[in-house]
């Protein structure tokens, strides 16, 4: 009776604690905007927008978690080399609440889910009481570090659009407890895939630190088990996500690297906020080397080799700020433990049913006391672009564009934006709010052409942004970017700056449609074309590094396109640009079709280059001619051999592998299931027998 009632106070306890834990992040998270139908903004948040919306709309109606958007940067393959688990979920919620609902839903369910994963993981570990409760308490300080705005986890990184990253992050959590579990007691193989499988479609750094994690298990004891343990977790995880991944690391050269610059400072290593924290960590430490608690040291490997990596990464795809999130949380968790020990050390155990109570309250004035800006950057997130001063602009230039013949949309980027719209990025949701596309977007690394895309801006912007470091963007010159203008195929441009405004203006080539608010929207005059004859026939270039040569091009203005292949064909080779000779190409007639992912042609170009405005990738199929090419500066070249041509977008023997895999290995997990369960009724039959004749 006595141990029953003690259970039932402790599962108060915990239950009090996690309820504070939520009513604290609802304080900030305020149902009236959450559960308000308005259209997210702030920081890149507001382009998710799309991306959810894209999923919803065009992707599942087909049966597509992956696909071609026409949307930004002339075209992308659609979460290939992005993370589509949380945009899925927002689109299948979205069929049961209002869609800006879900998607604000789905974007602050980190803040809610880190806490619980810290809990049930800990208890995973069987940690006794008070502990799991504690460390879902000391999550908090992490979710409210403010230095800490945009590199993923915590609550600012998250408003400012890192919410998948943060999901897969609080299942890393519980998945790094689960696995270790696992590994003690050879079991959960199964349910440990299913979710590392999981995680990857969320965000794959978190699975990279857990793989990397998992070399903790190779150090000492069994390691030949374990080798085989950590193989067959990793293998069927990989098999169960293969329909994404095997694509994704298949195609990844045509994926482009923002050349992120490693940062290298210390600020971010002890924040003065958590210092608390880091001194109850040593405290931890120093119980756990006395009470030779292993899951402890666990947790100090994974908080150290976190640290590492920030400090050993190279530059390229992966900023390496993104590693620290999981040196805080494990800390964390490791403060967690020097606090439990403290208490179960100077409290008398019929009292320490109120520890958590009182750790929750403490924790959350210490919060409370150190947040400054969380407070704002939610209600201006969520909120929504409604709330905003330019909303009417947004909603006359969108209801404009609407309504102007199909063409791209070229958007000058401004700071300005955030003020107006909610977010500097705002106008990259021209695809979402209109039935046009747009140039710029998110997922640059997603796009192939995006640097060249960024070129282009930097040429039609006040102010431009070029984000990729690898790349060498030029001077605000409008009368110069017609070239690149016509090349993309952009038929409007929205001017914000007045610079722009007057170069516009100026240009005859312009023709000034009207003004929505502070923007202006002009037509470019001519003839709006995706698919042409070239205006000079094209040369081949067979060198490796056909991205910097593309720059180059780019750089020249040259209209006189490169085919990067191997192939013999008959047009002049090159080893640099200036080898090539500009050999006038004969006209011909050409009508074209354009399609979510398909275009028609029909043309009397027989055997003559076509150039398609639209972005190369390897799932772009042709029927009517030999072959797809890639071109400069990344478009789709092709040589038709009939009068009707028709190119689309489908799936590759890599996609068709992938999703064979994926099949093979849920049917695993799924028979597997079975025969445990089979099993342990087996076994459990048997052990009834076995009492029944002892008895």
């Amino acid at each position: 009776m006595s141990l029953s009632l003690s259970v039932n106070k402790e599962k108060i306890a915990n239950s009090l604690a996690i309820l504070a834990v939520f009513l604290f992040l609802f304080s900030y998270f305020r149902p009236e905007l959450i559960f308000s139908d308005t259209t997210t903004s702030g920081g890149d948040t507001t382009s998710h927008n799309y991306l959810a919306h894209y999923m919803k709309t065009h992707l599942l109606p087909e049966y597509k978690i992956t696909g071609w958007s026409p949307g930004w940067y002339a075209g992308f393959p659609m979460f290939v080399f992005y993370f589509p688990m949380a945009y899925l979920l927002i689109a299948l919620i979205s069929y049961i609440i209002p869609f800006n609902i879900a998607f604000k839903l789905v974007t602050v369910l980190p803040a809610f889910l880190m806490p619980l994963c810290a809990f049930f993981g800990m208890k995973k570990l069987e940690f006794p009481f008070p502990l799991p409760a504690i460390t879902a308490l000391f999550i908090l300080p992490f979710l409210f570090l403010e230095n800490f705005s945009m590199y993923g986890g915590n609550i600012p990184s998250s408003l400012a659009g890192q919410f998948s990253f943060a999901i897969s992050m609080a299942l890393s959590l519980f998945f790094l407890c689960s696995l270790y579990q696992g590994i003690q007691k050879s079991g959960s193989i199964p349910s440990n895939s299913l979710l590392l499988a999981i995680m990857s479609l969320f965000h794959l750094i978190p699975v990279i630190m857990a793989v990397l994690s998992s070399s903790y298990f190779l150090l000492s004891g069994r390691i030949t088990e374990n080798l085989k343990y950590l193989f067959k977790v990793y293998a069927l995880s990989f098999g169960l996500a293969a329909f994404w991944a095997l694509p994704l690391l298949a195609n990844v050269g045509y994926s482009v690297s923002m050349g992120f610059t490693p940062s290298s400072g210390i600020e971010f290593i002890a924040p003065p906020v958590l210092y608390p924290f880091f001194a109850m960590a040593l405290a931890g430490i120093y119980f756990a080397y006395k009470n030779h608690e292993k899951r402890i040291f666990y947790f100090a490997y994974i908080a150290l080799l976190s640290v590492l990596l920030y400090f050993i990464s190279p530059p390229g795809y992966i900023w390496n700020t993104r590693f620290l999130p999981f040196y805080y949380i494990f800390s964390m968790a490791i403060a967690a433990y020097g606090m439990y020990c403290l208490a179960t050390r100077f409290v008398r155990q019929r009292f320490l049913v109120a520890v958590p109570v009182i750790i929750a309250i403490v924790t959350l004035l210490y919060i409370a006391f150190n947040v400054t800006f969380i407070h704002h950057w939610i209600s201006w997130n969520y909120s929504g672009f409604e709330d905003k001063p330019e909303w009417e602009s947004m909603q006359e230039l969108s209801a404009l564009l609407s309504s102007l013949p199909d063409g791209r949309v070229f958007h000058e980027y401004a700071e300005r934006h955030n003020y107006m719209f909610g977010s500097p990025r705002a106008l990259e949701n021209i695809p979402y709010f209109t039935n046009k596309a747009g140039m710029e977007g998110l997922l640059i690394e997603s796009a192939l052409s995006s640097p060249y895309h960024f070129y282009l801006q930097s040429e039609l912007s006040e102010t431009p942004t070029c984000p990729i470091s690898t790349i060498r963007c030029t001077f605000f010159n409008p009368a110069n970017a017609m070239t690149h203008i016509k090349l993309f195929n952009i038929r409007y441009i929205v001017a914000s700056s007045q610079k722009l405004k007057d170069a516009l203006a100026s240009d005859e080539r312009f023709l000034l449609i009207d003004d929505a608010g502070p923007l202006t929207v002009y037509e470019v005059l001519g003839e709006s074309r995706y698919v042409e004859r070239p205006k000079y026939e094209p040369v081949i270039y067979a060198g490796s590094d056909w991205k910097a040569m593309s720059m180059e091009w780019m750089g020249r203005n040259s209209e006189m396109p490169v085919i990067y292949t191997n192939e013999d064909l008959p047009f002049q080779k090159i080893n640099s640009l200036d080898d090539a000779r500009e050999v006038p190409a004969e006209k011909c007639n050409i009508t074209e079709d354009m399609r979510e992912d398909e275009i028609y042609i029909t043309t009397d170009c027989i055997g003559e280059p076509l150039l398609v405005k639209v972005s190369y990738f390897p799932n772009w199929h042709v029927e009517g001619a030999k072959k797809i090419y890639l071109a400069s500066p990344s478009f789709m070249m092709i040589i038709p051999e009939k009068q009707n041509v028709k190119l689309y977008y489908s799936d590759t023997i890599i996609d068709v592998i992938g999703k064979i895999l994926s099949i093979v290995a849920m049917s695993y997990i799924v028979f597997a299931g079975r025969g445990f369960s089979r099993l342990k009724t087996y076994q459990q039959f048997i052990r009834n027998k076995t009492f029944r004749v002892a008895k």
